[in-house]
């Protein structure tokens, strides 16, 4: 296969054109057109910057709204809690009072009369910290039992005098510093005023 040629002759008398091929102003306005086009993409990127401004802005308003109303909705929750408990402890107390008054009674009713005397003399034993010499007045029916009782807890210098007018859960204990007394009835007065 062969090729073809062919040749393109132009005559003298054949006008060529004597304008440019691309016009001056075609220029000049493909010039303005990308100035232009310049121009909207810097704006448009001003724009966007500004709106991611003010998108931010929104949102950390929002959501420092947000964390306010969380905040302020936990504040309320706490508050109410705070106001149930104080109300469930107050309506509670009374009974708790009673219960232990009550168990308190129950078990001074079961304990046997040695038992009784010997927790108030340890009671007054406490009390009075310094071992020194005093007389111990008890009523005569418990004389036996404080006597024994002053044996065991070794106290003996305590001499015991019986006084129809002390209480029979009453040890009053006169020394040289004064008087001190205990007795059943008083240590529950005692324990319910702590109660109530």
């Amino acid at each position: 296969m062969g090729f073809i040629a062919k040749k393109l002759e132009l005559s003298p008398d054949t006008n060529i054109v004597n304008e440019p091929l691309i016009k001056q102003t075609w220029l000049q306005d493909s010039a303005s057109a990308k100035e232009l086009l310049r121009l909207a993409e810097k704006e448009f990127m001003n724009a966007m910057s500004e709106a991611r401004l003010q998108c931010d802005s929104i949102s950390e308003s929002a959501r420092s709204k947000a964390q306010e109303g969380v905040w302020e909705q936990a504040n309320e929750l706490l508050a109410k809690w705070e106001e149930d408990h104080s109300r469930l402890c107050n309506a509670i107390e009374p009974m708790a009072s009673d219960l232990v008054m009550q168990s308190l009674k129950k078990i001074f009713g079961h304990l046997s009369e040695p038992d009784k005397v010997g927790a108030l003399v340890h009671q007054l034993a406490s009390e009075v910290r310094e071992k020194k010499p005093g007389v111990l007045r008890v009523h005569p029916s418990r004389e036996s039992i404080v006597i024994e009782e002053l044996k065991n807890k070794s106290i003996g210098y305590w001499k015991v005098e019986t006084n129809q007018s002390v209480n029979e859960d009453e040890l009053i204990l006169n020394d040289e510093n004064g008087q001190y007394s205990v007795s059943i009835s008083l240590s529950m007065q005692r324990l319910s005023r702590l109660c109530s």
